[in-house]
């Protein structure tokens, strides 16, 4: 019996559908959507225009050399980790780990409390959200957290001795665990699940209809530092 309803709970928060008694529903996340057109930038009193070509590249009037060192100078101040570099292909490898809620899209999930209450929803895309679900007469507490690994390669590519051409390209990796304790006394337990996408891509969670895809927030941050 407790196997059973072990694996009714587990059906309902991986699932996300009205297996519960408490009603959790999913709104996906809308799918990719092609980068920006094309645009220059007018020239500035203190810095040379430069080119956005899309919110992952752009095009700097500098020369790499010069392009490299100041991007090498402003990530070690950022929260971007350095990884690996390689000037003579001029590729350097960074990563970000932590809270996803801004760099990926991954819907919504709309909860109505197993007590009454008004119902609320959340981004799928949360670092960490509670919230009770009820399943053949008992309620449990489902402690939800979503973290974020995105590894980055950003290129740098001289163009001539004064342009250089420089690119991000992110492979997400999401991981979702969800620890699951009873009110009512018994066992907790948790469930995990993990998805990888790239940039320009989207993926579902294999234990849930959770969608996911690049917000391009992170690469518009990480070009900042690109100048």
């Amino acid at each position: 019996m407790k196997r059973n309803l072990r694996w009714a709970v587990y059906t309902s928060i991986m699932t996300l559908t009205a297996c519960a008694q408490t009603p959790v529903r999913y709104n996906p996340a809308p799918a990719p959507v092609p980068p920006p057109a094309t645009r220059t930038l007018p020239p500035q009193p203190s810095a040379a225009p430069e080119t956005i070509t899309s919110a992952n590249s752009k095009i700097v009037n500098k020369s790499r050399d010069n392009l490299w060192r100041t991007v090498s100078s402003a990530l070690s101040q950022s929260r971007f980790a350095v990884t690996s570099v390689d000037y003579k292909t001029g590729i350097m490898q960074l990563r970000y780990a932590g809270d996803p809620r801004n760099y990926i899209d991954c819907g919504k999930v709309k909860v109505i409390p197993p007590n009454g209450g008004p119902s609320y929803e959340f981004p799928a895309a949360n670092a960490n959200q509670q919230y009770q679900i009820s399943t053949q007469g008992k309620i449990f507490n489902v402690d939800r957290r979503m973290n974020l690994d995105a590894q980055i390669m950003l290129s740098l590519q001289a163009l001539d001795a004064a342009r250089t051409s420089v690119r991000a390209e992110t492979r997400y990796g999401v991981s979702r665990d969800q620890y699951v304790t009873p009110t009512q006394g018994g066992a907790p337990f948790n469930a995990s699940d993990s998805v990888s996408f790239m940039f320009n891509e989207s993926a579902t969670f294999p234990n849930a209809a959770t969608r996911c895809t690049a917000t391009l927030q992170l690469e518009s941050e990480l070009m900042q530092f690109v100048r």
